[in-house]
Order: C-alpha cells, then sequence, then structure tokens
C-alpha cells in the first residue's frame, strides 16, 4: 500500500474513531462500538472489513488493530539529550530486541554518535546522543537520522517482517506553533528560534520524503508527553492502568526546565497558540530557609527570577542551569545519594515545598484528577511523596479526586508521543473516547 493511501485510510474521520477506540479498548464487541459511534451496525461492520482488507486490523474474528501494519517515527529534541524509537500501529513503542532486529537486518541507526538507551523498566528501544551546543551539528545529526529512517521504509518493500514508516514526528522544548509548523523559541535551545519545520531538514531530504508522502510534523514536548502517557494508561501492562478513566489529566515534565502536558475532559488541551504549559516559568515564593541564600543562576532562561524551574534546580537539586542540563535522572540520583542523611533529607523538603506549589495551582486552578511526574523526576519520586507539603489554604476539596502517580516510560515519553502526534494532522484535536474503560 502506498504511503499516501495508508495515510488516507487512517485519518478517514470514521476509520480514525474506531481505531483509537481500539486502541484503548481491544475487546469491546461491534453492538458496543456501533453505540459508542452512535452508526449503524452494518456501517460499523463494513469499515471494519475495509481495515482488515488494508491489513490495519488482523484478519481474524476479533477487532485487533495490526501492530506492525505500520510503524510512526519519533524524535525528541531535548535541552540534554535528543532521542529516537519507532511507534507501531497500536501506538506502543517497539521494544529494544523487535528494534535491535529491524536495525540489524537494515544496518541503519548505526552513526557513531548514537548511544543506545536504557530503560530497564518497560523494555522499550531507542537511541539517543547529546544535544549538541549548535544548530549545525543538530540538523547535520537530524538529518543523518531521518535519512535513516527513508531506507528503513525502503527495505519494508523488500523485507516482509519490517512495516513501512507512516510519519515522522519531532518534539522540541519551548515555544512551538503547530498550526504553521514554527519553532518560535527555545529558552533551553537559543538557537533554535524563528525556524520553520523544512528548516530542520536539508532539501534533498525533505524531497526524498515527498517521494514517499511521509509526513514530517513538529510539536511541542509537552503536548506529545501528554499524549504518550493518556495512551499508555490502557496498556495491560502498565501499573498504573486503573486510572485509565481518568479524564482531567497533568502531565508534569522536569528536563532541562519544567513544562505540563494537559488533558481537559478527554481532549489535549494546546490553548489559543500551542503555547500553554509553562508551569516551570510561575514565580513561586522562595523555600523560607532559603529567603536571602544566592540562586546559582541569578536569573531564569526566560529572563526572569524566582521561576519554580530555577528554584528547583538552584534550591533542590543545588546546581546550575547548565550542570542541570548536562544530567541524567540517573545521574541526578547518584549526586544526591552523595549527600549525608540529613542534607538528603533536606534536599527532598526542599523540592517537597516547590512540588507543593505547583500541585495546588493545578489543582486549585484546573481541578485536574491526576498529575504524572515525569522525565528526571522519576529517580526521586518514590522518595519524594512523603515530603510534598502544600500552602496552608481551606480550599481543599480538589486534592480529594486527584492521584499522583509516576510515568510508565518518563524521559523517553515526549518522543514516543511524537511519533504518535505524527499520524495525526499537525495541531490536530486529539481526543479520548469517553467510555467508562474497565
Amino acid at each position: 500500500m502506498q504511503n499516501e493511501e495508508l495515510f488516507r485510510i487512517v485519518n478517514d474521520p470514521m476509520n480514525k474513531k474506531i481505531l483509537n477506540i481500539l486502541r484503548c479498548k481491544p475487546d469491546i464487541e461491534k453492538t458496543t462500538l456501533a453505540k459508542e459511534l452512535k452508526i449503524a451496525f452494518q456501517t460499523v461492520s463494513k469499515q471494519i472489513d475495509i481495515l482488515k482488507e488494508q491489513n490495519i486490523l488482523c484478519n481474524s474474528n476479533r477487532m485487533e488493530i495490526n501492530t506492525r501494519a505500520y510503524l510512526a517515527c519519533g524524535i525528541s529534541i531535548g535541552g540534554a539529550q535528543c532521542k529516537i524509537t519507532l511507534v507501531d500501529a497500536g501506538y506502543r513503542v517497539i521494544d529494544e530486541n523487535y528494534l535491535e532486529e529491524i536495525f540489524e537486518k537494515t544496518g541503519v541507526l548505526r552513526q557513531s554518535f548514537l548511544k543506545k538507551g536504557e530503560n530497564n523498566r518497560t523494555g522499550a528501544g531507542y537511541r539517543y546522543f547529546e544535544t549538541p551546543d549548535n544548530l549545525k551539528e543538530l540538523t547535520e545529526n537530524i538529518n543523518e537520522l531521518i535519512k535513516d529512517i527513508i531506507k528503513l521504509h525502503d527495505y519494508s518493500k523488500s523485507i516482509s517482517t519490517i512495516p513501512p514508516i507512516s510519519s515522522i514526528g519531532i518534539a522540541l522544548t519551548g515555544s512551538i506553533d503547530a498550526s504553521k509548523q514554527v519553532i518560535l523559541k527555545s529558552h533551553n535551545l537559543s538557537y533554535l528560534k524563528n525556524m520553520k519545520r523544512e528548516m530542520l531538514v536539508f532539501p534533498d531530504v525533505l524531497q526524498k520524503l515527498r517521494e514517499r508522502e511521509i509526513p514530517l510534523i513538529i510539536d511541542h514536548n509537552a503536548k506529545a508527553l501528554a499524549v504518550c502517557e493518556k495512551y499508555s494508561l490502557y496498556q495491560t501492562d502498565n501499573i498504573n492502568k486503573i486510572y485509565q478513566n481518568k479524564r482531567n489529566i497533568l502531565s508534569f515534565y522536569l528536563g532541562s526546565g519544567i513544562s505540563c502536558g494537559l488533558i481537559l475532559n478527554n481532549k489535549l488541551e494546546r490553548g489559543c497558540r500551542n503555547l500553554n504549559g509553562e508551569l516551570g516559568h510561575i514565580v513561586v515564593p522562595r523555600y523560607p530557609k532559603l529567603q536571602n541564600a544566592p540562586l546559582k543562576d541569578e536569573q531564569c532562561t526566560c529572563g526572569g527570577r524566582g521561576c519554580l524551574e530555577q528554584y528547583i534546580i538552584s534550591d533542590g537539586f543545588g546546581m546550575t542551569r547548565e550542570e542541570f542540563k548536562a544530567s541524567t535522572s540517573e545521574m541526578l540520583k547518584e549526586k544526591l545519594r552523595e549527600l549525608s542523611e540529613e542534607e538528603y533529607k533536606e534536599r527532598l523538603s526542599i523540592l517537597g515545598y516547590y512540588i507543593g506549589w505547583a500541585i495546588d495551582l493545578c489543582i486549585k486552578l484546573l481541578n485536574v484528577g491526576l498529575i504524572i511526574f515525569s522525565g528526571k523526576m522519576t529517580c526521586i519520586m518514590d522518595d519524594l511523596w512523603g515530603y510534598i507539603t502544600y500552602p496552608q489554604s481551606n480550599l481543599e476539596e480538589g486534592f480529594l479526586d486527584c492521584t499522583k502517580i509516576t510515568s510508565k516510560y518518563g524521559a523517553l515519553a515526549p518522543a514516543i508521543g511524537a511519533g504518535i502526534l505524527s499520524t495525526c494532522m499537525p495541531n490536530e484535536g486529539i481526543e479520548w473516547p469517553e467510555m467508562e474503560i474497565i
């Protein structure tokens, strides 16, 4: 099947709704599906048959997505690391064994600058490289990766076990205009400013993508994060699956800075220009014992002073912005563990104070029912829960229904979400089924 035809079929409004429900409730019956879609049973049956004929659904009695019908490539460009992974048609990241099998058969993604990612908790397969400090090196690396993804797509025509590449998504930090596909600016990567999507990709590579009808989209990493986290709640091997019916979710991401992805009433919220989620740049009161202490960096990357992320990095982790940016989750955990027990507890108290302010704001302003902590926060959340404190207030009703958990995929979530978002149109509204899923 040509990519244009594949993309047309999976983005047909009716098919999109069917596939979206099947990703969340794979065991649903046709009668229930028809009722949920508010269409005739015969119409649903006809669409299911079409999807089976096109190999997007498995040719069996069950309505089961053929996870190897196609793969989407997700790339995240963070302040410290850039990650690349592959997502299957069921919106699950492929595991390391399958990823390595694909690479062995095709010889792609073997560049010397790439490192093998370690995700022992999930077995997710990905590769990464340290984010360069200049645009030239970043674009060269990204183009090398995209050229190999194109090669991978070409191999799918001759190797039956390799699915075609449906699309490529790139998630970035900063302000991203998803409708115009423009990077407005990035607080953590100053060289990414006022850049069209096409400026990241060389003309010859763009031409190869067009010839193969492989769409390329860019979006904000917090939006990608939220999409990944929401879909992961429906996965049977996710210990957080009991929260899949939560309709109002905030994904708190600590990378080089702090951002958050927001889902309200089962819809991805973008704001009027896709710029919501800058939680790290709200001004908060400083930890009382540090009121007169010097900051590691006098200014936040946004140009302000007293921002949440500035205090978390300086007071909570005791690092400069550059030191923090260069540190992985494991490095942060190791650095904190080097402290004496008394110092470690004090750091947890400081972090718990700032995280408490963030949670309090989100619950009171948005009344979310689930907060997912992701990124570098996952390294300390098990120890941190008991140290989180909230500003004194009589408005505590919202806390009754709000659950707080850690992410399944952590720092890999934006790359996974980028792959998922790439299968949709730029700036498309993403929704999840309203039905209760047991």
